[in-house]
């Protein structure tokens, strides 16, 4: 026997095998889910590595830490290692067990783990049972069988039975295009799988399990009927200050919801969205701010404004003529304490180069954390912090996608500030503004501001 030498081929021919999307990032090929734990970590980052150069492997969720090379990998998931299981031909193409024995008439397809499973499945009067050809992770058998599952439009998953979960069911849910169903685990009796339950409690118990297995749910999809009946007028918002646009809004944002402030440039979207924030500390609420443009000092001198009003900020000459705006040093201080352990800000010196993802992580642990319930970006762009040979409208929908996800999954409420995009001379003096999303507010989906409502808006400090 020679020795292994690590081929690149052998990491992206066990991508394939496994099914999993992946895509490579420099010298590492990175898959959506650990094939050992099936965890992911986001959307969009890969949780599972191999490395191209040397072959070694390492799932990066604490709760796994698998790690190893292709020979490792080989030995888990390959069917043509043996690991006493069951006995394979070396060099065949891996295959259903029983599959050319089916009843093509008849369209529902068992699975089991184990060639014993399935004959005892069999035996208890049930057909087209088969096993998968090495054990529940022995999945390189799919590319082989894929046309003839075709025939199949419901798949009953009879998987071994460990710990209260069912071997093959998760891959299989993936993978299977018709409908999937699981035998309930009061059916197992207490059992690991159908040659244990056949031995126990004989053919009528198995027969039994099949014929009362459930249809698995589709992930992400209910029935309406089970949706929670609420009243919309109840549900907990945050107003905005402005007594025309809270009438609009039925009382201000609703926890859960995501909304788009934009406007020419110049126009007060970000002073708006510091009232904003204002208004919702005035209100008891706690905070949470992005800002991509301004230093942290700045920002906060920029909403201290807004909190202190006009009574609390003194204007003085400044060079050339100008007149520069100051608070009282006392004032400050106590508009710092009135923040304390509401008021959040994430700091953007200490990001590098976070991808999208990160700042949506954060900000999620954030809210988590310190309870908050209004959350601020300004501006998208520089949240998304995309280069030019990126999909800028892709960026966009992705990005505000997930944050509308984690708004709901949260009940946090999210402002998100959007700048208009530039024509073709260079100038955003046009109404041309970036436009990827919806707004319930009103049909052009903009928040309407007058100078007038801005009045309303100020929070009497004294």
């Amino acid at each position: 026997m020679g020795i292994y030498e690590f081929k690149e081929s052998d990491a992206w021919n066990f991508a394939r095998g496994s099914g999993i999307e992946t895509k490579q990032k420099g010298y590492e090929l990175q898959f959506l889910t650990c094939p050992y734990c099936r965890g992911g970590r986001s959307a969009d980052k890969g949780t599972f590595s191999i490395n191209l150069t040397t072959g070694q492997f390492k799932c990066l969720r604490s709760s796994c830490s698998v790690s190893g090379n292709m020979i490792t990998l080989a030995r888990d998931f390959d069917p043509a290692v043996d690991k006493g299981k069951e006995w394979c031909e070396p060099n065949c193409k891996p295959i259903l067990f029983g599959m050319y024995q089916c009843n093509l008439d008849n369209k529902t397809l068992i699975l089991t783990e184990g060639q014993i499973d399935s004959l005892s499945v069999s035996e208890a009067g049930m057909e087209n049972a088969v096993s998968v050809p090495t054990g529940k992770n022995g999945f390189t058998w799919i590319p082989y069988c894929w046309d003839w599952l075709q025939n199949f439009n419901t798949l009953i998953v009879f998987g071994d039975n460990e710990n209260g979960h069912i071997t093959l069911l998760d891959d299989m849910k993936r993978r299977f295009r018709g409908t999937v169903k699981a035998v309930r685990q009061q059916d197992y009796r207490g059992c690991k799988d159908a040659n244990e339950i056949l031995q126990k409690y004989g053919r009528d118990a198995v027969r039994d399990a099949v014929e009362h297995a459930e249809a698995v749910p589709v992930q992400a999809v209910e029935d309406l009927s089970d949706v929670k009946s609420v009243d919309l007028f109840s549900l907990p918002k945050i107003p905005t200050g402005i007594r025309s646009l809270d009438r609009i809004l039925s009382g201000g944002i609703y926890l859960g919801q995501t909304v788009i402030l934009t406007g020419k440039r110049g126009d007060g979207k970000s002073t708006f969205a510091s009232q904003l924030l204002a208004n919702a500390l005035n209100d008891g609420k706690t905070i949470l701010a992005y800002s991509g443009e301004l230093p942290d000092y700045f920002f906060k001198r920029w909403i201290d404004f807004q909190i202190a009003g006009r009574l609390n900020v003194i204007d003085r000459a400044g060079e050339s003529g100008s007149v520069n705006y100051y608070i009282p040093k006392e004032k400050t201080e106590r508009i710092s304490e009135w923040y304390r352990g509401r008021a959040f800000l994430y700091d953007n010196r200490s990001a590098g180069d976070d991808e999208p993802g990160d700042l949506l992580e954060t900000i999620e642990k954030a809210i988590q954390q310190y309870g908050v319930q209004l959350v601020l970006l300004d501006n998208l762009m520089t949240a998304l912090d995309v280069g030019m040979n990126v999909d800028l409208y892709r960026a966009q929908s992705q990005f505000v996608g997930r944050l509308v996800k984690m708004a709901k999954r949260q009940q946090v409420a999210v402002i998100l500030v959007v700048h208009p995009r530039k024509n073709k001379y260079g100038s955003d003096n046009t109404d041309d503004f970036t436009r990827p999303f919806g707004w319930e507010a009103d049909g052009d989906g903009f928040l309407p501001v007058t100078e007038e409502q801005m009045e309303q808006m100020e929070i009497p400090f004294e």
